[in-house]
């Protein structure tokens, strides 16, 4: 029998139960969120949470509101390790991309912190770009991602030569060359850092 996946919107009632998910979710990775739901979300227009369910159980969340006029912000989500890999996470971006579109946002955006390739990846697999980078509490190293909701931008190479990737230890990358920083998480690099190449008026993300 098929497993019944099932992705709902819900309210601050459910917010509770979300912040079990993200503690337990985080917690794989050793960090811990210090703000509630409820705090975060407080004031905020345009809140639009998602409870991901399999057979009935939550499995997985996805937490947005509004930024600034046109900018959308998703603040959190994640889904529970022994579920992933099943297009909940992919289901639940598509749901919010759409709300925010049809509310007229331009542009969405998320940040995550260097130690979540996973995040990192499937942003930069779904159109994110990264754009900014601070240090944050626990020594870690908080990244800014942000995707045009006009329209769709392809996967870009400017990259022939993978391979040399294996003999650095210190690359920059242009922040659209997906395919390259992709591959880079894949080899075992982190992102180290944001640094903006005025000459030549492009953004490059440094791994090590």
């Amino acid at each position: 029998m098929p497993y019944e996946l099932a992705v709902t919107e819900v309210g601050p009632a459910e917010y509770p139960l979300i912040e079990v998910l993200r503690e337990t979710i985080f917690s794989e990775v050793g960090h811990r969120s210090l703000t509630s739901f409820a705090e975060l979300l407080d004031g905020r227009k345009d809140v639009h949470t998602l409870l991901a369910h399999l057979e009935g159980n939550p499995v997985g969340f996805k937490v947005g509101c509004a930024e600034r006029p046109g900018v959308y912000h998703s603040r959190s989500g994640g889904v529970l390790k022994d579920y992933r890999r099943l297009g909940l996470a992919r289901r639940m971006q598509d749901w919010q991309h759409q709300f925010a579109r049809a509310r007229g946002y331009k542009q969405i955006f998320f940040n995550t912190f260097n130690h979540f390739p996973r995040m990192i990846r499937f942003g930069l697999a779904s159109g994110f770009r990264p754009v900014a980078a601070e240090w944050r509490e626990l020594d870690a190293m908080s990244f800014k991602f942000v995707k045009d909701l006009c329209g769709d931008e392809p996967l870009v190479r400017f990259s022939s030569d993978l391979d040399e990737t294996r003999e650095c230890d210190r690359l920059e990358v242009d922040h659209r060359d997906t395919s390259r920083i992709i591959h880079c998480i894949d080899a075992g690099f982190q992102l180290a850092g944001i640094r903006q190449d005025v000459t030549a008026g492009r953004i490059l993300v440094i791994l090590d």
